[in-house]
């Protein structure tokens, strides 16, 4: 039996709100079909790289705009968050970013932790 780890929630959490198109089942077999297609030539790979790219560029944009205008509370204890690394932790704690926007331009808060932060801060928001 697999159990997900909080961190693995969390990210499929933020994948299902975010990227429904990508983790959807159809939609991973229509890819696979594609690439096997181009492993045997019979699809040009940077088409098809193109096809999928440009629209998920855009709506990976369009996500990092959402994100960017997430409030965060001004009481949120970022200590107790699981799956943020203990460097980011810190400088969040020291400068107490207002928004998910200002946290992600912090030296030493990745990406990753940035994600983590949004799901949770959404939960917290929503009383989850």
């Amino acid at each position: 039996l697999l159990i997900p780890t909080k961190l693995g929630e969390i990210v499929n959490e933020l994948m299902e709100n975010n990227f429904k198109d990508i983790v959807d089942v159809k939609f991973t077999a229509e890819m696979e079909n594609k690439l096997d297609m181009v492993a045997e030539n019979k699809e040009n790979y940077i088409k098809m790289l193109h096809e999928f790219y440009t629209p998920f560029i855009d709506n990976l944009t369009k996500v990092e705009d959402k994100i960017e205008k997430v409030k965060i509370p001004d009481d949120f204890d970022y200590v107790e968050v699981k799956g943020i690394r203990m460097e980011a932790i810190e400088k969040l704690k020291e400068i107490k970013p207002l928004n998910l926007g200002q946290a992600s331009r912090i030296s030493g808060v990745s990406p990753a932790d940035i994600s983590v932060l949004s799901i949770l801060v959404k939960r917290n928001k929503h009383g989850n």
